[in-house]
């Protein structure tokens, strides 16, 4: 009788939880990636929003500073943009022996990005699902607006607004980057910063003026959380797509190096 009220519990947990999902995708608001409740700002905490373009952008560029964020108490919520369906590294994987549908790698990827994220005890994450190179910076501008009308009910928008930079910065163009990077510039938000991601593929560039260290508590819940992007367990439908098949060499010395590569408004190269 035990085992069958038990069960029960389970199967009322299992459906309210999808009903709140679904509640919460309808009000466009973050799930928390451990439990996924909607998120619930607290006004007395200060906001950090990160904009990332693709999955792996926001471990890679800039995890040291959502560590940082989340160790001072401040809730982080990070925009997921794009499932990054559009890479490469899907037809590596199809060579490999592991044919994924569009579908299905963008929801490889998306696994990823969540396990990561639990790793930084994020307060919620929110999937755009916008079709990689299809991404606007209107479309960054319109989540900044849901915030700040988010911010007149729950008081909840005194916050920081992080992106990967782009062409301007990174000397590297990337479409969906590029979104990110304009869309941050034009909003009326003063907090803002950009992370150079593709720093750790050359770092002879001349930008060590951007590099700011993290400190050790920082760096190894940065590197918790790039660890995630390495797991190969194919019956778990996980496949190291960020570390070993999308941008490994990013992932390598990104991981080695306990430092990141930040960009203030009043730093951009016009």
């Amino acid at each position: 009788m035990k085992k069958f009220t038990l069960f029960l519990f389970f199967l009322s947990s299992t459906v309210t939880l999808a009903n709140e999902k679904k509640i919460c995708q309808n009000l466009d608001l973050p799930n928390d990636p451990k439990t996924g409740a909607c998120f619930q700002p607290d006004p007395h905490k200060e906001l950090v929003i990160v904009f990332a373009a693709h999955p792996d952008d926001e471990t890679i560029g800039f995890s040291g500073q959502i560590a940082q964020a989340v160790r001072k108490n401040k809730q982080v919520i990070v925009e997921m943009m794009t499932d990054g369906e559009g890479s490469g590294a899907q037809g590596v994987l199809k060579s490999e022996g592991y044919g994924l549908t569009d579908s299905e790698f963008g929801q490889a990827r998306l696994r990823e990005f969540q396990a990561a994220m639990i790793r930084l005890n994020v307060s919620g994450i929110h999937w755009n699902r916008i079709q990689s190179t299809h991404l606007k910076p209107e479309d960054i501008e319109n989540r900044i607006q849901f915030w700040k009308q988010h911010r007149s009910r729950h008081k909840a928008l005194n916050a920081e607004l992080f992106g990967v930079a782009s062409d301007k910065n990174d000397f590297s163009f990337n479409i969906d980057h590029s979104a990110v990077f304009n869309g941050l510039l034009a909003s009326q938000v003063k907090n803002k910063k950009w992370f150079l991601v593709y720093e750790y593929r050359d770092p002879s560039r001349g930008l060590n003026h951007f590099r700011s260290m993290l400190n050790k508590e920082d760096c190894a819940r940065s590197r918790l959380a790039k660890n995630e992007y390495r797991v190969f367990a194919p019956l778990q439908k996980r496949y190291a797509i960020g570390w070993t098949y999308s941008t490994p060499g990013l992932f390598q010395n990104a991981y080695q190096d306990c430092a990141e590569f930040i960009v203030g408004e009043d730093q951009l190269i016009r």
